[in-house]
């Protein structure tokens, strides 16, 4: 059954332009486009997708509770695939090398200790004096220098370089609105946040962030306010990473 194409039928029958369904519904052209082919993947997930179809139903003059049944039903079920089995244990093995785990640790440190100080003892002392041969004989030469090893100000440029490749976004509703974000890959949000919360995600690689309603969403970047993630009831994805994130937000687009 193409409800989408039921749907479109009742519509031109109404004499109803998409340009009039969208500003009745309030729901993006782009989307009601989308409900009418059936495309699944355009339409955002429920209960944002339902309630879309529902309004588009209403305003037709169709039954939007079974319109809204019909047309979910004719899309095949999600299939949940089963977890592996989980693989047993062998707790003597654990407890043996549980037990091992100290002494090596401790074999470890002591050896750390031991570089440390004949390093330490190297960069104190420096190279020995060579002797200095004259008329009446050998004397030694004066005693070297010891060399300071003075500590660089600030972080290591390493460590620099590695907090200014993180990525830090802050989230925050304004209004109630489905949201679901990953950071690096790990799903960290995928939810309808309410008006005042508030999720902080952090990465190294990149962030990628999808809502119902991008005007819902204000966002702050590295410590940076980048604005609304977008207008008012737009679905909207974007794909943050340390190569944009300097120009990320509402005034440069996103």
């Amino acid at each position: 059954m193409d409800v989408g194409a039921h749907l479109r039928s009742s519509r031109e029958a109404h004499g109803i332009s998409l340009a009039l369904l969208a500003a009745r519904t309030r729901v993006q052209p782009r989307i009601l486009t989308a409900i009418e082919l059936n495309d699944l993947d355009a339409i955002p997930p429920k209960p944002y997708g339902r309630s879309f179809v529902r309004a588009y139903a209403h305003e037709v003059g169709l039954d939007a509770e079974r319109v809204v049944h019909d047309y979910f039903g004719q899309f095949p079920p999600v299939v949940q695939h089963a977890s592996p089995p989980a693989i047993p244990v062998d707790n003597a093995a654990g407890r043996r090398i549980a037990a091992f785990v100290p002494a090596a640790l401790a074999i470890l440190l002591g050896i750390g200790i031991i570089a440390a100080l004949w390093q330490n003892t190297r960069n104190v002392s420096g190279p020995a004096p060579a002797p200095v041969v004259g008329t009446t004989g050998v004397s030694p030469a004066p005693a070297a220098t010891p060399v300071k090893n003075d500590p660089q100000p600030g972080a290591p440029v390493g460590a620099q370089s590695a907090a200014a490749d993180r990525l830090t976004l802050v989230v925050r509703a304004t209004r109630d609105c489905w949201v679901a974000a990953s950071a690096d890959g790990q799903r960290t949000i995928y939810q309808i946040l309410p008006a005042g919360a508030e999720r902080t995600l952090t990465g190294s690689r990149e962030i990628v962030i999808r809502a119902g309603d991008a005007g819902a969403l204000k966002l702050t970047l590295n410590g940076r306010d980048a604005g609304a993630f977008g207008q008012s009831g737009e679905v909207r994805q974007a794909r943050i990473t340390a190569a944009n994130a300097a120009a990320f937000g509402t005034q440069s687009g996103q």
